[in-house]
């Protein structure tokens, strides 16, 4: 595998990473945030209330290294730490330099997909997702009430298994079809 191959397809594990335990920071911190906690200007991070900026520099301050601690009883954190320790996995396959075989990364993503069905999910939802933050009206609702981790983190972590199955096709053909060139000038 190419050097340049394997750098960007480690910095996108890695990038899948942050955004898993971002996302499992403030699904944690939201539960720890009262509903009558007001920023500067006296807007409530309550019930159906849209976040503004500083709503999420308070959700940010909140996140703490307990929300990552392991929890065998809760299905929750259990789920999480497997979606990490399948981030690891990948970057240690990756930095092993595996040959190129396609038949291994395809059959990890198909074991991701069965793993983490929300992130199916989230292909559909996280689209809205941004726009409402984009738009400064997602609201605390928006996570709470909804699989946060597995509609944004594993979303990401099944696009990050998709496109670098994707680079591994395309550098194989690449590959085949230089090795063609060169064996029709012999």
């Amino acid at each position: 595998m190419s050097t340049h191959l394997k750098a960007i397809q480690l910095l996108a594990c890695l990038a899948s990473l942050a955004v898993v335990l971002f996302c499992r920071g403030i699904e944690s911190a939201i539960g720890r945030i009262p509903y009558d906690t007001t920023d500067s200007m006296g807007r409530p991070m309550g019930f159906n209330d849209p976040f503004s900026r500083e709503h999420w520099g308070i959700l940010l301050r909140t996140i703490d290294w307990q929300d990552y601690h392991l929890d065998i009883l809760a299905l929750d954190s259990a789920y999480f730490w497997l979606v990490v320790i399948m981030h690891l996995v990948a970057a240690g396959w990756i930095l092993r330099g595996d040959p190129m075989r396609l038949r291994t990364p395809l059959v990890f993503l198909g074991v991701q997909v069965l793993a983490f069905p929300g992130g199916l999910l989230g292909l559909v939802v996280l689209p809205p997702y941004f726009v409402e933050i984009m738009r400064g009206k997602l609201d605390r609702e928006g996570i709470v009430d909804v699989p946060f981790l597995a509609v944004t983190g594993h979303t990401v972590w099944l696009l990050t298994c998709l496109a670098s199955v994707l680079m591994i096709f395309i550098h194989q053909r690449r590959t085949a079809w230089r090795r063609l060139k060169e064996s029709s000038r012999v």
